[in-house]
Parts: structure tokens; C-alpha cells; sequence
């Protein structure tokens, strides 16, 4: 029985004294071992002596036990909320009733409802905006994030611009805005908060520009074709390529010493031994006239001589023959990298490794189509990968590389166009990631005058939202936050078949975003 003699009443607040009644009140709690446990509790009445509340009688609550027109216990309520949030109604309602709560799938939506958080919208100073499908290529909903705490605030039924300028609004102190390139949500936001800072998520502005490079493969293929023909039936200068990785500090200090001992007439096995290193490489130091890394021995060392490597392959000549062809015409390559490089790029080609006879010519044959054309090998999609990513095929720990990487190498070198398509990208890729937003208007004044007309209408438009982008070069905000709330958004959608509300999507991403936040 509650021993308390006033108790405050709900509408008024004001204490009363003055006792109705009693009865008795029974709350289900916690379950042990999976038992069902149910308090009873005689409780009092009280009237209310304010004349002017509205509420004449009220029920005495037992703080920390009951709340107003529960049956369930502080404690119970709270365990159901946290642990009907993250799974579906149906699915919490059975593990709920197996572990001893027993409760309907419809109450467990009503417990679920009843944790919507309270937002104070005019504290938030950074959001990110974005929309998402209800259903895709039908109907899309706006999700607002804020960008310090990371949690969803608000879902708007609907991304046009007059429904997203009414709800931002509400959000009095924002000052800076990130969002994709969607012309609504620039409208919405210069609308409705004009002072605030548009940020352009710089995702979706590398991926523009890799859509149009995209597009200009697809409308240049012919052009680019004859490019590579003419390339290949015209064999450009062997370029010089350096067998040595740049020296590092350590590289450039061994060779000062190593130097300076020898020209006191030391030996070399007593500097070998002095400075802790091998006999051979203090003579290769010694022999050479300015300091060096490690030797360079990847395979895509042999792409400037493979107009070389190509006549030994239809003459028949073994590794060391053509190596010995690249140097005299002024190359630099070693014999373990010339291997390597064969190895991958023409896996068939095995000159006098005891093979039957005509073996060996079928496999020239067969290694002389490989080579004859590259562009045959890759498709435009596969092209536009390796254009956007120079080092794609390349394994970051040995630095060997792909015999796709390879060709396609071969294929980008060949061209102009892939070549400018390549270097507007980067640069324009570098500029976002750099702290000079007066780069982009060089970038923009670059390419907004090639020939391309592809990429010259990508430069155009960045133009058109050129202070959104110039602040993304200057803020570290994105839209990177928001992109994941939405793949959240899918996972709920899916595990309640679609049908759950913008209102309960947004209470079960807040309530989680929340756990993950406390367990941190």
C-alpha cells in the first residue's frame, strides 16, 4: 500500500490531501525465469481542491512503479521500448510473450509510437538533406540528419520544393546545409533559410563527372577506335624509364657514407661491415653516380617497349634477345621485370622451352592476337574504370599488375581523348579534395572550352552551382552520414514488408541511432 498522505495532481500540479477512495491496482513487471510477475498495490484517490482544474478525482502514482493508465511497470515498459524498436511488431511480440511479457503485435506498435522523441529543431545548427524511395520510381520521401549528433530528425512525405522549404523553417539556427545536386533542394533551402551555407555532397559531384566521362566514351567510341589504330601502326619513341625507385632519406644518408669511407681508401667489406649492409649493394653504391632506391621490377615497366617487345615475339626471340633489343635502342629495363612483365601481358608466348614441334608456333600465333589490338579486350564500361582509376588492377603490396590493367593502359596511352578524359577527372577529383577553391575556376575555365562536348557541359553546370561546390572544398560536411541512414531505411523497410509509416520509420531510426550512441 502506498503510505504516502498528498500526492500532486496531474493537471494542475498543485498537492492534495483530501482522499476519495482506495483500490486496488495490478502491474505486470519484469519476468523471473520466465515467469509472468504481477504486483498488486492499494492505492489512493485523491480530490482535487482547485476550483479551477479540470480534473476533480486523480490516482496517487507510485514513483518508479506506475505511470497513468498503464498496466505495466516503469521498469517493463522501458525493457518492451528498447527491445521492440529495432525488430519488426510481429517478430517482438512472440520473443516478448516467450521471455514472459506476453503482449499483442498491435501493442507492441502502440509501445513503439508511444517512444517518439521530443526534437528541439531550433538547436540545430547542421543538417544534412537527401531523399529516398518509398517506393522506387513511384513516390520518394526527404530525410533530414543532423550532422553533429548523426541522427535522423525529421521525414518528409514528399521531396518538392514548397513541402521541404515549409519544413525547414522550423530549424531557426542552421547555418549550414549539405545536399546533393537536386535543383529542389537548392531552391527549398535559398526559400527558406537563405543565410545558411549550401554544401554539395562531393560523392555525387565526382560521380556526375564520372557519368559524363561515361558519356563520352559512348559517343567518341569511333574516334577513339581509329586513335588506338594509328597508334599501333605508328610506333612512338621508346620513352626512358628509370630502373630505380626515388632514394628515401635513409637511401641518400647510406650513399653519403658509403662515399665517404671509400675515398679514404676503406674497403668495401669493412664499409659493408661498418654500416650494416651487404657487399653488393655497398659496390652498386659505389659504382653509381648519384644515390637510388630499391631496383624496380613490376611488370608495367614494360609498357613504354612494347612495340619492341611485339617484333622479338614474331621474330621468335627469347627473353634475353629482347632485352637485348630494348637496349640498344636506348631502353632501361631489367631482365626480371622484362619477365614478369611478358609473363602477364603474354602469358602464351614460351620460346624454347622444349615444346613438340609446332607448339611453339601456334603459340606465337596466339600471343601475336593478343597483342594486335588491346581495345578488343575491354568494353566501354570497363574502360571508364580504369580511366577513373589509374591504379585499378594494381595489387598495393607487390605492385603487380593485371593483364587487363595492362591493356588497358596500353589503350589510354594510344589516345588523346582518353588522356584529357582522364586528367579532367582527376584534377577535378583532387580540386574536391584539396583547400584551394580558386583551383576550380582554372578547372572550369579549362574545360569548359574543349572540344569535348560532354565534359564541357559538366564544367558549364558546375557554374551554375559553383558557391555549393567551392564550399565543399571548404567544409569537411557530406552527405556521406545521410546515405547510410538511408540504407538503414531500407533494412526497416524490409523487415516490415514495406508497410510501415514515415513517422514509425523515423522513431525506429532515432531509438537506434540512439542505443549505438549510449553503448559508445
Amino acid at each position: 500500500m502506498d503510505a504516502r498522505r498528498t500526492s500532486k495532481c496531474p493537471c494542475c500540479g498543485k498537492r492534495s490531501s483530501s482522499v476519495h477512495s482506495f483500490y486496488s491496482r495490478s502491474v505486470s513487471t519484469l519476468p523471473i525465469h520466465g515467469k509472468k510477475v504481477e504486483i498488486t498495490a492499494i492505492v489512493r484517490r485523491f480530490r482535487c481542491r482547485n476550483p479551477k482544474c479540470v480534473k476533480a478525482v486523480f490516482t496517487a502514482q507510485i514513483e518508479g512503479l506506475t505511470e497513468r493508465y498503464s498496466r505495466r511497470s516503469v521498469s517493463a515498459r522501458g525493457f518492451l521500448r528498447e527491445f521492440l524498436v529495432p525488430v519488426p511488431a510481429t517478430v517482438g511480440a512472440r520473443q516478448a510473450t516467450a521471455s514472459g511479457i506476453p503482449i499483442s503485435a498491435s501493442t507492441a506498435l502502440r509501445i513503439v509510437y508511444g517512444a517518439e522523441p521530443r526534437i528541439d529543431y531550433g538547436s540545430i545548427k547542421r543538417i544534412c538533406i537527401d531523399d529516398f524511395a518509398c517506393r522506387k520510381g513511384q513516390t520518394y520521401r526527404t530525410l533530414i540528419a543532423d550532422a553533429d549528433t548523426g541522427l535522423p530528425v525529421e521525414i518528409i512525405g514528399s521531396r518538392d520544393e514548397s513541402d521541404v522549404a515549409k519544413a525547414l523553417k522550423k530549424y531557426k539556427k542552421v547555418s549550414v546545409v549539405s545536399r546533393d545536386r537536386a535543383g529542389a533542394y537548392s531552391k527549398a533551402i535559398s526559400k527558406a533559410r537563405p543565410r545558411a551555407r549550401q554544401v554539395a555532397d562531393r560523392f555525387h559531384l565526382v560521380k556526375n563527372c564520372g557519368d559524363h566521362v561515361k558519356e563520352a566514351l559512348r559517343n567518341n567510341q569511333l574516334a577513339i577506335r581509329e586513335e588506338v589504330e594509328r597508334h599501333a601502326q605508328t610506333p612512338p619513341a621508346s620513352k626512358a624509364s628509370s630502373l630505380f625507385h626515388p632514394p628515401t632519406p635513409e637511401d641518400i644518408g647510406l650513399f653519403n657514407k658509403a662515399r665517404e669511407l671509400r675515398s679514404k681508401g676503406r674497403s668495401l667489406e669493412s664499409i659493408a661491415r661498418e654500416l650494416g649492409s651487404s657487399r653488393r649493394r655497398i659496390t652498386g653504391i659505389c659504382n653509381s653516380d648519384a644515390p637510388h632506391g630499391r631496383k624496380v621490377t613490376t611488370p608495367k615497366m614494360i609498357l613504354p617497349y612494347l612495340d619492341a617487345i611485339e617484333k622479338g615475339i614474331a621474330a621468335g626471340k627469347g627473353y634475353k634477345r629482347i632485352l637485348a633489343d630494348i637496349l640498344e635502342s636506348g631502353g632501361s629495363i631489367s631482365l626480371e621485370a622484362l619477365t614478369r612483365g611478358m609473363n602477364k601481358l603474354y602469358p602464351l608466348y614460351r620460346p624454347g622451352r622444349g615444346d613438340p614441334p609446332g607448339a611453339e608456333k601456334k603459340n606465337l600465333v596466339m600471343a601475336k592476337e593478343q597483342a594486335k589490338d588491346p581495345a578488343n579486350f575491354l568494353s566501354s564500361g570497363r574502360l571508364h574504370i580504369y580511366l577513373m582509376n589509374p591504379d585499378y588492377g594494381i595489387d598495393k603490396k607487390t605492385g603487380k599488375c593485371t593483364l587487363e590493367h595492362i591493356l588497358a593502359e596500353k589503350v589510354v596511352n594510344a589516345s588523346n581523348m582518353l588522356l584529357q578524359l582522364r586528367e579532367c577527372h582527376t584534377s577535378f577529383r583532387n580540386i574536391l579534395s584539396g583547400d584551394s577553391p580558386e583551383a576550380l575556376d582554372e578547372w572550369i575555365k579549362k574545360y569548359s572550352r574543349t572540344a569535348c562536348k560532354d565534359m564541357a557541359s559538366f564544367a558549364k553546370s558546375v557554374i551554375k552551382d559553383i558557391r555549393p561546390i567551392k564550399n565543399a572544398i571548404r567544409y569537411s560536411i557530406s552527405n556521406g552520414l545521410i546515405e547510410g541512414l538511408n540504407n538503414k531505411i531500407k533494412a526497416l523497410k524490409r523487415s516490415m514488408y514495406g508497410r510501415a509509416s514515415d513517422k514509425l520509420l523515423w522513431i525506429k531510426m532515432y531509438r537506434t541511432g540512439i542505443m549505438k550512441l549510449q553503448q559508445i
